[in-house]
């Protein structure tokens, strides 16, 4: 979604090799997930690593095509999100980003890092190694602890606008 936003080639199809290894590891998965007891807490924790490292390759790449911070946040963001949206629709779930979950917000942190630390000329490095930390760190916190973020909840008798 990121590359074609950016007008870029998409990095899975110019890279078959890479397509390749990710069927296999989804067939092998398909035929290995049962031996997991409790499957859905690795997968928690994957997701989260995915998210931080997506979030943060997703605003460099932005930032790489001459996007502006606040474009490549929230391309980092999206390019975080996507991915794992996609998953759960696929697998019939209801995505995580529609949850009360700190998804989003967590994916948002670290891109947000990423691009403030490489707009005051930090090292690329150090600044990768933040933005993965602290969008790891809150969605780590958040799956440990049971945060999640209020949901709107509108008064009573006030759910829509008078329409007369």
């Amino acid at each position: 979604m990121r590359d074609v936003l950016l007008g870029r080639p998409v990095g899975w199809l110019t890279t078959p090799g890479l397509a390749l290894m990710v069927a296999g590891i989804a067939v092998l998965i398909f035929f290995t997930a049962h031996l997991l007891e409790r499957r859905f807490v690795p997968l928690l924790w994957a997701d989260a690593l995915g998210l931080s490292v997506f979030a943060v390759l997703g605003a460099e790449a932005a930032l790489m095509e001459g996007a502006g911070p606040w474009a490549a946040t929230l391309m980092g963001m999206a390019t975080a999100t996507f991915g794992g949206a996609l998953r759960d629709v696929i697998c019939g779930e209801l995505p995580l980003i529609l949850r009360r979950e700190i998804y989003a917000t967590a994916a948002a942190l670290g891109a947000g890092a990423f691009v403030l630390l490489t707009a005051a000329g930090a090292d690329r490095g150090l600044a990768v190694c933040t933005g993965l930390a602290l969008a790891f760190g809150l969605r780590a916190a958040a799956i440990r602890r049971g945060w999640s973020l209020p949901a709107y909840r509108a008064r009573p008798g006030r759910d829509y606008p008078d329409r007369r």
